[in-house]
């Protein structure tokens, strides 16, 4: 149906829909306006109830404070009768149908009534002020009610500001009411003020809504005013009566009061007028919008039907035209205009039908065109459905690729023509490769070209020029394979076309000037897959793919005229060769020909020699004759000369003698010289530490002149020191006796403390100090960093001295440069990364000429003057040549006067002990420091227990009477008083007592005596030296394991460490450094000795119990407690490894002290044995368990008990938390061999049987083997043994290798063995246990003791 309708109707039936559209929303937006303009007039019936009520509001306050005001002014009764009426009247106007509001006003008419009657009566003030405030409530709740039932939001708004502006004029008034009631009745105290604090609340909250509710400032009169000083007075006053601090008078107060209340009135007056306007143009509004949608819907129905009847009637004619021009160019008429008129719609029409008869129009031009032969052009693809275009355009660009390629392949082949043409023309290869150049730059554009080949001459891996075109001879005769852009085409073979290259690459010249070359093709020759040649073109044109097609095709072609030409070439050089050969063989063959001749005449002059020799043989027998004659002669003088030389070899002796005497000299002079500079270190070193102790000045009784003269004499006792150690070195060294002492390091080590030693030196002379280490610097050196580090210093120290404030030092780590010119030919054999080169340079004062000859030797300085003005010695650059020397290295310096100076050292990285350079070999003398002191030089011959030594330090007052076995006693070996003293009053600083001695026999005497807990010793000591008191104190068994540190004026530290020292000191010593060295002695004795507590209170017991410690290992340090007191303060304050502990203690005897002493112990791993006589419960006993390791209770058999468990202590048996408690049996009885299995391996038939009888008495189970072999067999047949007591010499095998088979089998590497033999010689422990075995026991045997040491082992 709808299609069988016009146009014209669709389109009127389509229009319909949206105008009833519009009619609809029409309709219903004038409902909305009329539903708004509704609630509007409700809610302005509203507000004019609410300003009804507020209305009754205001009279009922005003005749409220009336009331009261006329109380005291009698004028006011009748302006109070006045307002009393208008009351009633405003009663009696209320003309309302709403119940609620009836219902209410009648509530309120008879309260005021009750009010009036009331005060007829004289009522109660309170009482009425109540029932107006009843009054005013309900009015109150009526606004509230009015304001809720407002329909109209902003409206509602207004009315709750409104109410806010009711709110704070009844607060003023009842205020006011307040006040004057207060001021009627001052009784009234307690409920007025009650009432007084909710009004100020309801004014506050007014406040509050007025400030928060003031978007348009429509509040701000009012805000303003109530901040006014007017009515904050008004409040302050009002408030000031309540609580009865002002006497103002009713009239004043009435004045007051009435002028705010008036403000107020006035303001609320003004409000409801702005509301009752708001309200009015809300209903204004309303009524217009209402207008203004009628007139615009009637005004847009009435455009609306004219634009459809002309858009109607546009439409229609429009595609009555279209269908026209269609059927016109149905019939392939294109040749018109397009003229339609109407909306956009038909213009995008128009524009269609424009573009289809355009497109047509290109159409059959391109067909015209191809038609023609004119092949190759294309037309514009309209979109991807555009078949026809495309087929259009394929069809035009295949005719013209075949066409193209139809005169490519017709070109290609007339340049294949040329090209062979050239090659047989070409009579040598060298026009064959030019004229190929020529050809091929024609037919390429090009402009020029070069052509390779292999090296046809020589048979190298070269290619060869055979050819060019317009070269300019820069290029290259010959390239090897692999250099270049020709060298990888030919290696990789393939073709390389390199379009728009740099500027630069190569130019064509010609006599009128050059030109660069942007564009390169370079196509390999081959002959049988194999490359024979290489041509290179040239372009100022870029290649294109014919050109580079046409290479590709000549390829192969001209790879096997190349190859023919090569062939010819390799014919010529051979026949050449032949022809060479040839000639050669003539001159020889004529040569020959000449020597035979030469060898004829030889033979003649031979025959006439011989003639000639026979004559000169007679000759010769005359000469003879005189010869022999003159030989006597000759002996005669040989005498004379003998007897010269004889007196020359006397002489010489002589000599020998005098120059050794000179050497003896020297050497006596560095000797005095390094002994002096000892002798000098000793007392110094007393002036040092004395002069820094005194510079602290703890007492506070030194005054500044004498802290500043200690100052003087600490400075100078240092500078007196350097110069000591100056003249010890060069002493040494000239003595030969300086000692290499080399090891790995890196050498940023090296650096890093020349750079820290220095950088704070040279700042604080505001010198400039740049170091640098460079890439190429070795990283690691094996030399004597103590040695290069004392070179560099007296370098840094020069560089230091000579440069000015605000110079530059600079210290450069680096290797040597290449044409370095080396003075030490060891070095120059080197390779120079393997020498450390360093440079230290300054802009000092330099060193002229004539000065730079002195350098370098001792004693002397570029200057004298420098020496007075600068200081030093001058040996700092003497002992550096020759350390360098010494480490097979060379010094170097270069310098200009007041231009500075680099010194500098050349090290190598590894230093080579077996140099050519001259050493000396280390001999003994009287200066230990400056020797290498061998084992069998070293005194070794103990002092004898009966002779005695003269005790020099027997006067001192030390500590050896007050010393106790268990004290903190360091014993002090030292010969030199003063410094006896010092290191005395440092040990008691240091919590130590001290024993002094000042010889090396009495030294060793009191170690064996005091049984010091460590020893301080000097290595120069008068009689017996250092190193022989060492080497006895470590041999000794009782004395080895005491510490030693040595303090000495000797550099000896790696020697002293080596022979049992633990450390190492050289003299002078600063403060701190003894201070450090006290505590490094004191952590050493804590790692030496154990500590045992022994907590009893029977003194007898407590001494018999450390006596027993002592008596089994003297590496103990028993500390006595008698009181849980004592013991607990020493428990938290030093690391106790034992405690012996007594239950039974006069201040703690319970259970419990125990595990209380065992939390607060310093030592958390503490080991606790519980000695004591008290009977434990079976609770005690579980308690105890968990806080002790053992239990002994004293008994006839508690020593043993006692002393098994100190065994257990001492042999370090180590528990933990998890550790089984268990009661210690007796190990020195033997209780625990009972069914333990024993093997026995002696050859001695006698000693088996007294160890089976004495082990099998202790229950023991024994078998026996009588060599290592027999052991072995029993250990694979009995698995179960717990011991092996093994002898050692036995045959077959002996114990020693017994016992390693053993150990490498390692299901027996920890069973216990002890090795039981008559050895007794040194070494012979250390070798019995090295073998493996567990424990060791000599021979005879002490059978008690090896019960225990066997009850151990297996009690372990």
């Amino acid at each position: 149906m709808w299609k069988n309708l016009s146009f014209k109707t669709q389109l009127i039936l389509i229009l319909l829909i949206p105008v009833t559209g519009l009619l609809y929303f029409t309709i219903t937006n004038i409902n909305n306006t009329y539903q708004k303009h509704l609630r509007i007039e409700n809610s302005s019936e509203r507000i004019e109830n609410i300003a009804t009520f507020s209305e009754g509001i205001m009279l009922i306050n005003n005749e409220r404070t009336l009331s009261e005001y006329s109380k005291f002014n009698p004028n006011k009764k009748a302006e109070l009768k006045l307002n009393r009426t208008k009351t009633l009247e405003w009663f009696s106007k209320i003309n309302t149908t709403d119940s609620v509001v009836l219902k209410n006003i009648d509530e309120a008419q008879k309260i005021i009534n009750r009010i009036h009657f009331d005060a007829e009566d004289n009522a109660s003030t309170l009482t009425n002020f109540e029932e107006y405030s009843s009054l005013n409530n309900i009015l109150n709740n009526l606004i509230d009610r009015e304001i809720v039932n407002s329909n109209n939001a902003n409206l509602t708004k207004l009315a709750n500001n409104f109410k806010s502006y009711i709110d704070s004029k009844s607060a003023a008034n009842l205020i006011r009411a307040v006040v004057f009631i207060k001021l009627t009745d001052k009784t009234m105290q307690s409920n007025l003020y009650a009432y007084f604090e909710n009004i100020k609340n309801q004014n506050k909250n007014a406040d509050f809504k007025l400030e928060n509710y003031n978007e348009l400032h429509i509040n701000d009169a009012i805000i303003q005013l109530k901040k006014s000083a007017e009515f904050q007075s008004f409040l302050t006053t009002a408030e000031a009566v309540l609580n009865n601090n002002s006497k103002i008078t009713p009239e004043i107060w009435w004045e007051q009061s009435t002028a705010v209340n008036n403000k107020l009135n006035a303001l609320k007056i003004k409000k409801l007028n702005y509301i009752i306007q708001a309200t009015q143009q809300e209903k204004n509004t309303t009524v217009l919008n209402t207008i203004l949608a009628l007139a615009s819907f009637s005004l847009l129905l009435l455009i609306t039907g004219i634009l459809v009847f002309k858009l109607i009637q546009n439409t229609s004619n429009s595609l009555n035209t279209i269908a026209f021009k269609i059927s016109k160019i149905a019939i392939g008429y294109t040749e018109f205009e397009h003229k339609l008129t109407g909306n956009i719609e038909l213009d995008s029409i128009r524009e269609s039908i424009k573009k289809l008869t355009s497109a047509i129009k290109e159409q059959i031009d391109l067909a015209t065109k191809i038609s023609s032969g004119n092949l190759g052009d294309t037309i514009k693809v309209r979109s991807e459905s555009d078949t026809l275009n495309q087929s259009l355009n394929t069809m035009s660009l295949e005719l013209k690729r075949l066409k193209d390629q139809a005169e490519a392949n017709s070109l290609l082949e007339k340049n294949i023509s040329e090209i062979n043409n050239v090659i047989i023309t070409s009579k040598k290869i060298n026009d064959f490769g030019t004229n190929i150049s020529k050809i091929l730059s024609q037919q390429t554009n090009a402009c020029q070209a070069t052509f390779y080949t292999t090296d046809y001459i020589d048979n190298k891996d070269n290619l060869i020029k055979i050819g060019s075109y317009a070269d300019d001879d820069n290029s290259p005769k010959t390239i090897a394979f692999g250099e270049g852009l020709i060298g990888e085409a030919v290696k990789n073979n393939e073709q390389k076309c390199l379009n728009n290259l740099s500027k630069e690459y190569s130019f064509l010249t010609s006599s009128l000037g050059k030109a660069a070359i942007y564009n390169v093709l370079i196509t390999p020759i081959a002959y049988k897959n194999t490359i024979i040649g290489v041509i290179e073109i040239g372009s100022l044109n870029n290649f294109t793919d014919t050109d580079q097609k046409l290479l590709n095709s000549l390829k192969n072609s001209l790879g096997n005229a190349t190859a023919v030409f090569i062939r010819n070439e390799e014919l010529k050089i051979s026949i050449e060769e032949i022809n060479r050969k040839n000639n050669i063989l003539q001159v020889q063959e004529e040569e020959l020909r000449q020597n035979n001749e030469e060898l004829n005449k030889h033979s003649l002059l031979l025959q006439q020699s011989e003639e000639e020799l026979k004559s000169q043989a007679a000759e010769l027998e005359q000469t003879n004759a005189y010869l022999e004659e003159k030989s006597r002669e000759l002996e005669t003088k040989n005498y004379e000369i003998e007897k010269k030389n004889s007196d020359l070899i006397i002489a010489q002796e002589e000599l020998n003698i005098k120059s050794e005497e000179i050497a003896q000299a020297s050497k006596y002079k560095s000797e005095f010289l390094a002994n002096m500079s000892h002798e000098l270190r000793t007392p110094l070193n007393s002036i040092l530490i004395l002069s820094d102790i005194l510079k602290d000045n703890t007492s506070g009784n030194l005054t500044n002149a004498q802290l500043e003269n200690l100052s003087v004499i600490n400075t100078s006792g240092k500078d007196l020191l350097d110069l000591i150690n100056d003249i010890l070195d060069i002493s040494k060294i000239e003595a030969g006796k300086v000692e290499i002492y080399p090891e790995n390091t890196v050498t940023e080590r090296i650096f890093s403390d020349m750079e820290g030693l220095f950088k704070t030196q040279m700042q604080k002379k505001n010198i400039r100090f740049e170091s640098k280490i460079t890439e190429k610097c070795p990283r690691e050196i094996y030399s004597d960093v103590g040695k290069i580090e004392q070179i560099l210093k007296n370098f840094l120290s020069n560089a230091l001295k000579f440069t000015p404030d605000g110079g530059t030092v600079s210290m450069t780590f680096d290797r040597p440069a290449e044409n370095w010119n080396y003075s030490n030919p060891q070095l120059a054999s080197l390779d120079k990364n393997e020498v450390l080169f360093i440079a230290i340079k300054d802009n000092g004062i330099g060193i002229s000429e004539e000065n730079k000859k002195k350098l370098f030797q001792s004693f002397q300085q570029a200057d004298s003057s420098t020496s007075r003005k600068y200081g030093g010695t001058g040996l700092g650059l003497s002992i550096s040549k020759q350390l360098a020397q010494l480490l097979n290295g060379e010094v170097f310096f270069d310098s200009q006067l007041n231009n500075g100076s680099t010194f500098g050292v050349l090290i190598p990285i590894k230093y080579q002990e077996n140099s050519n350079i001259a050493k000396t070999e280390p001999i003994v003398t009287a200066i230990p420091e400056t020797v290498v002191v061998k084992e069998e030089q070293i005194e070794s011959e103990y002092p004898k227990a009966n002779e005695e030594f003269v005790d020099l330090s027997a006067n001192i007052n030390d500590d050896r009477n007050l010393a106790d076995f268990d004290d903190k006693t360091v014993l002090i070996i030292e010969d030199d008083p003063s410094f006896a003293e010092v290191l005395l009053q440092v040990a008691h600083n240091n919590g130590f007592k001290a024993i002094i001695a000042h010889q090396g026999e009495t030294g060793f005497q009191y170690a064996k005596k005091y049984n010091p807990k460590a020893i301080i010793l000097d290595m120069k000591l008068p009689g017996i030296d250092g190193w022989t008191v060492l080497k006895w104190l470590k041999e000794d068994t009782e004395l080895k394991h005491i510490p030693v540190h040595v303090m000495s004026g000797m550099k000896r530290e790696k020697l002293a460490k080596e022979m049992g020292a633990f450390d190492f000191l050289v003299k002078p010593i600063t403060p701190e450094k003894l201070k450090n060295a006290f505590l490094s002695i004191d952590e050493e004795i804590n790692k030496v000795f154990k500590k045992v507590l022994i907590l009893e209170d029977d003194e007898k017991l407590n001494y018999s119990i450390k006596q027993l410690l002592h008596a089994n290992d003297k590496n103990t340090i028993c500390i006595q407690a008698y009181s849980r007191l004592e013991a607990e303060n020493i428990l938290t304050n030093v690391d106790i490894d034992c405690a012996i502990i007594d239950l039974g203690l006069p201040d703690s005897d319970n259970v419990k002290a125990i595990s209380e002493l065992k939390s607060i112990s310093k030592n958390k791993n503490i080991k606790i044995i519980i000695n004591t006589g008290k009977s434990l419960s079976e609770v005690e006993q579980l308690e105890l368990e968990k806080s002790v390791d053992s239990i002994v209770i004293k008994t006839n058999n508690a020593t043993e008990r006692l002393k098994d468990e100190i065994l257990l202590f001492l042999n370090k048996i180590e528990t933990t938390e998890n550790t089984e408690y268990k009661t210690a049996p007796n190990l020195a009885g033997g209780e625990i061999l009972k069914n333990k299995n024993i093997l026995i391996v002696d050859d001695d038939i006698r000693n088996i049987y007294a160890l089976s009888a004495a082990l099998t008495g202790k229950g023991a189970v024994i078998t026996t083997a009588f060599n290592g072999i027999e052991a072995l067999n029993a250990l694979e047949e009995h698995q179960s043994f717990d011991i092996i007591l093994m002898d050692i010499m036995m045959p077959e095998m002996d114990g020693f290798e017994a016992t390693k088979k053993i150990r490498e089998n390692a299901k027996w590497k920890n069973l216990p063995i002890i090795a039981l033999t008559a050895k007794a010689m040194k070494g012979d422990r250390d070798e019995i246990l090295k073998a493996g075995a567990s424990d060791y026991q000599s021979k005879p045997i002490d059978i008690q003791k090896l019960i225990s040491l066997i009850s151990i082992w297996i009690y372990k």
